[in-house]
């Protein structure tokens, strides 16, 4: 679940692009830091310090003003604890506070605008994250993997961001941006304003077991990756696709519904779902990517319906063998397909377990097919019966 961070210009948002040409200004009136000249003349800085345990970023360095925390700033510091931010400072950059596990708490300052990608993945000790009215832009997963925060705060002032109930959204509350992973509560419904559940919304929920999706029509990647207590889901009609491991590694997920819209179940969506008992693939679906429904060890059996024309590697039918530390054929699983289908194919060449199924169709014009022969049959016989009794 964590991510590493690379630097590079593309970390520093576009307002605070590097300007490669102009020297790097020494750390001398803050000895823990370095910088960065940024094209508008300001610096980004960065920390020296790996041991640092209280950090206060200064406004200026060696005549400069501090704009910016550079890209991995306080990346990987295990020893950072507080962090006092000044007023000067317009953006967060990528990774700035990644893996800072012990940071407890930070106040944004209201001049900053920006707060980049990952900005505080892994700040496992966070409680809650307060963001000003300043804010217009928040970098992908930038609050991913914090498992202690409890609640988000919006400045009611922001344009861009709002919260309700601790729950981060856009400002018009149709995307559910972040869920705090440490809320106690145990169901949660979203609003009926929401149509959408952007990438890794849901990571890492510690006491979530059951959602209402309400209106949802759009899923994003990874949104319920690694939501440890989730039961059960229904995922509302009008959602055509589950992006990638939508719900990897739900170790307690038993059922789940899906609706009649959905095209494509992305890869690794139901990956290690080991408690996932029963769920019903519907008509009209027509893709399965790999590893879709990989380790899901209580799964006995899938019924793949005609309409599915792409089933790729390891998509069902496998988990992993502890005993060759490696991928093996799931044993005790297997698969309903008709006869000649991309699932018959699927099956065979792999060697899952297989039965042939007939859709409802076919399977009620042969039953009326057999029962006019068969009444045919007794009609003959019966006139046949007759013809003899008379002579």
């Amino acid at each position: 679940m964590n991510m590493q961070w690379k630097r590079s210009a593309a970390g520093l948002l576009a307002a605070w692009t590097l300007a490669a040409a102009l020297p790097a200004v020494p750390a001398a009136a803050a000895e823990d830091f370095s910088a960065v000249v940024l094209s508008d003349g300001t610096v980004a800085v960065h920390c020296d310090n790996p041991a640092l345990t209280e950090a206060v970023v200064p406004e200026t360095l060696n005549g400069y003003k501090v704009t910016a925390l550079d890209e991995g700033c306080f990346a990987e510091n295990t020893a950072l604890t507080q962090v006092t931010l000044p007023e000067s400072l317009n953006a967060i950059g990528e990774s700035a506070f990644y893996g800072c596990e012990k940071l407890t708490g930070i106040t944004i300052p209201e001049s900053v605008t920006a707060i980049g990608t990952n900005a505080f993945s892994g700040c496992a000790s966070l409680t809650e994250i307060c963001v000003p009215a300043s804010v217009t832009q928040i970098g992908a997963y930038a609050f991913d993997n914090t498992e202690s925060v409890t609640a988000f705060e919006v400045a009611s002032e922001n344009a861009v961001y709002t919260a309700q109930d601790g729950v981060l959204f856009d400002k018009d509350m149709i995307t559910l941006l972040k869920y705090p992973e440490a809320r106690p509560d145990t169901a949660y419904q979203v609003p009926d304003s929401c149509t959408a559940i952007a990438d890794w919304a849901f990571i890492g929920s510690q006491f979530l077991e059951k959602i209402d999706l309400n209106r949802v029509t759009s899923i994003g990647e990874d949104a319920f990756y690694y939501c440890v207590k989730l039961q059960s889901i229904d995922i509302p009609e009008g959602v055509t696709e589950l992006v990638g491991g939508a719900f990897c590694y739900c170790a307690e997920l038993q059922s789940v519904t899906l609706p009649s819209t959905l095209k494509s179940i992305g890869e690794n969506c139901f990956f290690s779902c080991t408690s996932l008992t029963e769920i019903e693939l519907p008509d009209g679906l027509e893709a399965i990517h790999p590893y879709a429904f990989f380790h899901c060890t209580s799964l006995s059996s899938l019924t793949v319906p005609d309409s599915v024309v792409t089933m790729t590697s390891c998509c069902m039918g496998y988990c992993y063998d502890e005993t060759a530390q490696g991928t093996a054929v799931q044993e005790d699983f297997t698969v309903f397909v008709t006869r000649a289908s991309p699932a018959y194919k699927y099956a065979s060449s792999n060697d899952i377990a297989w039965k042939l199924y007939y859709p409802n169709a076919l399977y009620y014009i042969l039953i009326g097919a057999a029962a006019a022969v068969i009444l045919g049959l007794s009609i003959a016989i019966a006139v046949v019966l007759k013809k003899r009794k008379a002579s």
